[in-house]
């Protein structure tokens, strides 16, 4: 949310470049249905989910720049022609059109080759998987009343339509929050055995824990600006904060 704006260089030192085509369009309205901040929120979000962002530059008729239009990621695709680079952009109606590299404001993340950049989701997939993961857990383990699962032993063989009608009994008399902790009378000598590992035998609520550093390590953002504040005091988080925005 730092403003962007322009500059112009003096002998000595700077000044504000506010009668410069490309002043208003930085630090106000990128294009006439955004403004700049929504504009770099737009093409930061693509450049933390795919590792690249780009924005059309519509210039006018004396070749300056009018306005920036941000293009969907999975939309471009760059080719080098004869040591140029083109975007060929997949529009909705399915068509497509080139655009020379002079027309696209590309901002790529890390990469080899010098033009794109890699997706941190696709390389951080299993971190980002186990986070998934850990809170499906948890919200069917909490869905299921808290208690692990359960194996309902029958001291002889059943049809099965004997199975089919117990586990729906079963399920219709305890599955939900609002028909936890009910009272179960078994017969006919069946018994019942608890499965599953209890979430503190898991670590559930560390591995959460970790996997928010995890991910917060991966975009560079300190943790206490995700709320992470187990750790946190006033001087380190004062420190951290003006360091996030020197870096």
């Amino acid at each position: 949310q730092l403003p962007l704006i322009l500059y112009r260089r003096l002998a000595r030192g700077k000044e504000r470049a506010e009668d410069h085509p490309l002043f208003g369009i930085l630090h106000d309205l990128a294009n006439p249905e955004m403004t700049s901040y929504q504009l770099r929120e737009t093409l930061m979000g693509h450049l933390c989910g795919w590792g690249n962002a780009y924005a059309e530059i519509e210039l006018d008729g004396a070749g300056r720049v009018r306005a920036l239009w941000p293009l969907r990621p999975d939309r471009v695709t760059v080719t080098r022609i004869e040591r140029e680079l083109r975007y060929t952009v997949r529009l909705q109606a399915g068509e497509e059109r080139t655009l020379p590299a002079e027309r696209v404001m590309h901002v790529a993340g890390f990469g080899y080759d010098g033009v794109m950049g890699y997706s941190l989701i696709a390389l951080a997939r299993e971190a980002i998987g186990l986070a998934l993961a850990t809170e499906e857990f948890g919200a069917r383990f909490f869905g299921n009343g808290a208690r692990p699962g359960v194996i309902l032993q029958h001291p002889r063989a059943l049809s099965p339509e004997a199975r089919k009608n117990l586990r729906a009994s079963w399920n219709d008399q305890h599955e939900g929050l609002s028909r936890s902790h009910r009272v179960q009378i078994l017969e006919e000598g069946m018994t019942l055995q608890q499965i599953g590992i209890p979430p503190e035998d898991a670590q559930f609520l560390e591995t959460r824990k970790f996997q928010v550093a995890e991910i917060a390590r991966l975009y560079r953002v300190p943790p206490h600006m995700l709320m992470d504040l187990d750790r946190a005091t006033f001087s380190n988080i004062e420190h951290q904060g003006t360091e996030f925005v020197v870096w």
